[in-house]
């Protein structure tokens, strides 16, 4: 062990709805972890009742990689289940933070929260989890409950970060809206997203929108929830009942060129239990896949004339 630090305790953190969902991000010499503390009159305040807590500057911490002291922390709002993004905007290398209430701009190198704009649903019972995806200096997040989605073009100027929406959902109109992230980030591939849509299984569907303008292309595997991974060309599209799906990243249509049915076992390997939530991870050719309680590796065959 080379260090350790107790977050929740040194910074005060009042418990979320469902604990702790967000990764660290190094940079360099830092590891950059969202942690949202809460002064001391706030620690008695009964957990998920977050509409009586306040934020006390600690959103984004920076320890030193090595010994892990604390360099720097910045933003006035609270944790959410997303996890910071390096980008760079405007040629400037910034840290995307889609945060409980807002989406924030950060300098790493100096903790300076360069701006932020709101971006939540009203319900108190409501998380903002997927990470910001990034194309130059256009950002897109979402929610699932009321707000949907929305692409803003940064701009940095003095130390100063502005935000020019492209397009936006219209919010609280979730028929209307093109694309409502919940807990799978979508994947962009030559101009389109490729994400699920809803909050639970009964309005969820897997999705192609538009990234210029949000029109959706086309949408496939109705009532239930999913996650998508980019392999070259193909879409590994995850349901969380288990079953995967190799599916052509094109906007013309959804046609899965092949499925395995994860949640059937056979003698080599156990099945996939639900819900499978965690998006697929690809080393060379080989791929996690992870249900409820069990985490299985196997080998993508190679493709074939």
């Amino acid at each position: 062990l080379l260090w350790q630090r107790d977050v929740n305790d040194q910074f005060g953190v009042v418990q979320n709805f469902f604990g702790v969902g967000s990764s660290p991000l190094v940079i360099g010499d830092q590891v950059l972890v969202m942690v949202g503390g809460s002064p001391e009159q706030d620690q008695s305040i009964a957990p998920g009742r977050l509409d009586r807590v306040s934020p006390d500057g600690s959103l984004l911490v920076s320890f030193d990689r090595r010994s892990g002291e604390v360099r720097w922390q910045c933003g006035d709002d609270l944790a959410s289940y997303s996890s910071p993004r390096a980008a760079v905007i405007d040629g400037r290398q910034v840290v995307l933070l889609f945060a409980r209430n807002r989406l924030h701009v950060i300098d790493p190198e100096t903790g300076r929260d360069l701006g932020s704009v709101p971006h939540r649903a009203r319900l108190l019972e409501s998380v903002n989890a997927m990470v910001p995806v990034v194309q130059g200096n256009r950002v897109f997040v979402s929610d699932c409950y009321e707000q949907g989605g929305v692409l803003f073009d940064i701009s940095i100027d003095a130390d100063e970060a502005t935000f020019q929406t492209v397009w936006q959902d219209p919010p609280e109109n979730r028929r209307a809206q093109a694309l409502r992230s919940h807990l799978s980030t979508p994947v962009l591939h030559e101009g389109f997203l490729y994400a699920c849509s809803g909050r639970n299984a009964p309005d969820s569907d897997f999705r192609c929108v538009r990234w210029s303008d949000g029109e959706v292309m086309w949408t496939a595997l109705s009532r239930r929830r999913s996650t998508a991974t980019l392999l070259g060309d193909v879409l590994l599209v995850l349901k969380e009942t288990g079953s995967l799906h190799f599916v052509p990243a094109t906007p013309e249509k959804f046609e899965a060129l092949a499925v395995w049915e994860l949640s059937e076992a056979d003698q080599q390997r156990p099945a996939l239990r639900y819900p499978c939530w965690s998006a697929p991870i690809v080393v060379g050719d080989r791929m996690l896949v992870r249900g409820d309680d069990t985490l299985i590796c196997v080998r993508i065959p190679p493709p074939t004339d």
